[in-house]
C-alpha cells in the first residue's frame, strides 16, 4: 500500500466514526414526529376522544344482562321455601330517542378529528421550531469560528508586537490595545459556545434525543408551491362541525324518548313444604317506558342557542385565520427575496473586507498604518463573515417558514 492510501484510509477511520455519530436535519425531524412528549400526549388524548366515540356508538345497539340470585332462610314459612335460585335474562334497547345519540357520535367524531388537525399543527410547529434551532447552531458556530480565527490572527500580531515593544519601536499602548482586543474577543467566544450548548439543549428538548453533532443539511428552494389551509383553520372548521351536532343533541330533548325492556326469570326452589308448588316457576317482564318533555321554561333552547353563538364566533375565527395564512404566506415570499439580496450584499462585504484586511495587514507589519486601522479592518473582516454565514442560514429557515405557512411537510424539501 502506497503511503498516499495509508494516509487516506487512517484519514478515513479518525473521520467516520465523527460522521456516523452527526446528525441530519431530515433524520432529526423524522425522530421527533416519534418521540416529542406534546405530539405523543396529543396522540393518545386522539385515541381516547375515538374510544369515546366507540363507546357511544355502541349504546346504539341493545344490552344484553345475564344475572343470578341465591336466597336461604334458616326458618321456612308456610308458601316460602327455604332456598331460591334466581336466574334472569334481560335485553333493553332505546327504540327512540331524537337522534340525540347519533348526534353525540358525530359531535365526538369531529372532536377527534379536530384534535387529530390540532396534531398535525404542532407537527408542522414542531418542525419549522427544529429547523430554526438547527440553522441557528450553525450561524452561532460559524460567528464563533470567525471570532477564534480573528484570536489567531490578534495572537500572531500581539506576538509580534511584545518583540517589537521590547526593542523599544513602539509604546505598550500598542501592545495593550491589541491585548484588549484579543480578550473582547475570547470573551465573544465563550458567550457564543455558551449561545450554542444552550440552543442545542433546546434543539435535544424539541426532538426527545441529545444532539451532539450536525451534519450539513440544504432544505430545497420552494417552486410552483401552493398554499393549503393549514391546519389551524381545519381545527376550527371541525369544532364548528362538532358544535353543530351538539346542538342537535340538545334540540332532541324536546323529542320524545322510548325505552324497551325485556326480562325473563327462572325460579328453582329448595326445602320447600306441601304449601309450596312443586318445580321451576318463570316470569318474562315486559316494560316500555316513554318519556316527553312538557315544560322547561326554554332552558334547553337556550343551551342550544349558546352552542350555535360559539358556532358563529368559530366561523369569524376560521375568516381571520385565513387572512392571516395568506399575508404570512406573502410575507415568507418577501422573506425569501430579501434574504437573498442580503446574501448578496454579505458576500460582497466579505470579499471586500477580506481583500482590505489582506492590505491593511501588510501595512500594519511594515509599519505604514496604526493598529487602530489593523484592528479596524480584522473587526470589519470577522462581522463580514459572520454576516455572511449567517445570511446563508437564515435563508434555509426562510424556505422552512414559506412551507410551514403553506402547510407543507418540511421533511419532504430536505436534501
Amino acid at each position: 500500500m502506497t503511503s498516499a492510501k495509508k494516509v487516506v484510509s487512517v484519514l478515513i477511520i479518525i473521520l467516520l466514526p465523527s460522521f456516523l455519530l452527526a446528525d441530519n436535519l431530515k433524520d432529526l425531524l423524522a425522530y421527533a414526529m416519534h418521540n416529542n412528549n406534546v405530539i405523543l400526549s396529543d396522540i393518545f388524548g386522539q385515541k381516547a376522544m375515538l374510544k369515546n366515540a366507540a363507546s357511544t356508538k355502541s349504546s346504539l345497539f341493545p344490552t344484553l344482562y345475564l344475572g343470578g340470585k341465591y336466597t336461604r332462610l334458616d326458618q321456612r314459612s308456610p308458601y316460602r321455601p327455604g332456598d331460591v335460585y334466581t336466574g334472569s335474562v334481560t335485553a333493553e334497547y332505546t327504540i327512540y330517542d331524537g337522534s340525540k345519540r347519533k348526534s353525540t357520535v358525530a359531535q365526538q367524531l369531529q372532536q377527534a378529528k379536530s384534535l387529530k388537525f390540532d396534531t398535525l399543527a404542532q407537527k408542522k410547529q414542531l418542525q419549522f421550531t427544529i429547523v430554526k434551532y438547527y440553522y441557528q447552531i450553525k450561524s452561532l458556530t460559524a460567528t464563533k469560528k470567525a471570532y477564534e480565527e480573528a484570536c489567531k490572527d490578534l495572537k500572531a500580531e500581539l506576538q509580534r508586537e511584545k518583540k517589537l515593544y521590547k526593542t523599544g519601536m513602539i509604546t505598550y499602548n500598542n501592545v495593550q490595545s491589541m491585548q484588549a482586543v484579543l480578550s473582547n474577543n475570547i470573551y465573544k467566544i465563550s458567550s457564543t459556545n455558551y449561545q450554542i450548548v444552550r440552543t442545542r439543549k433546546m434543539l435535544s428538548l424539541q426532538i426527545g434525543k441529545s444532539v451532539t453533532k450536525l451534519q450539513n443539511s440544504v432544505i430545497k428552494p420552494p417552486k410552483n408551491i401552493q398554499a393549503t389551509p393549514n391546519n389551524t383553520i381545519k381545527v376550527l372548521q371541525s369544532s364548528a362541525k362538532a358544535l353543530s351536532y351538539q346542538a342537535k343533541s340538545i334540540d332532541s330533548a324536546y323529542k320524545p324518548t322510548v325505552n324497551i325492556a325485556d326480562t325473563y326469570s327462572l325460579n328453582g326452589y329448595g326445602r320447600y313444604d306441601a304449601y309450596h308448588p312443586k318445580g321451576k316457576t318463570n316470569q318474562n317482564q315486559l316494560l316500555i317506558n316513554i318519556n316527553f318533555l312538557i315544560f322547561d321554561d326554554g332552558a334547553v333552547q337556550q343551551q342550544e342557542d349558546a352552542v350555535l353563538l360559539q358556532k358563529s364566533a368559530l366561523q369569524y375565527q376560521i375568516a381571520q385565520a385565513k387572512k392571516t395564512q395568506s399575508i404570512n404566506v406573502e410575507l415568507a415570499r418577501l422573506n425569501i427575496q430579501t434574504i437573498k439580496y442580503q446574501i448578496i450584499s454579505s458576500k460582497n462585504a466579505l470579499m471586500s473586507a477580506q481583500g482590505a484586511y489582506k492590505i491593511v495587514a501588510k501595512k500594519y507589519q511594515i509599519g505604514s498604518i496604526d493598529y487602530t486601522t489593523y484592528l479596524d479592518a480584522l473587526s470589519v473582516k470577522t462581522t463580514a463573515e459572520s454576516q455572511y454565514k449567517q445570511a446563508l442560514n437564515n435563508l434555509q429557515i426562510a424556505y422552512a417558514n414559506y412551507y410551514f405557512q403553506t402547510n407543507k411537510n418540511i421533511q419532504e424539501y430536505i436534501k
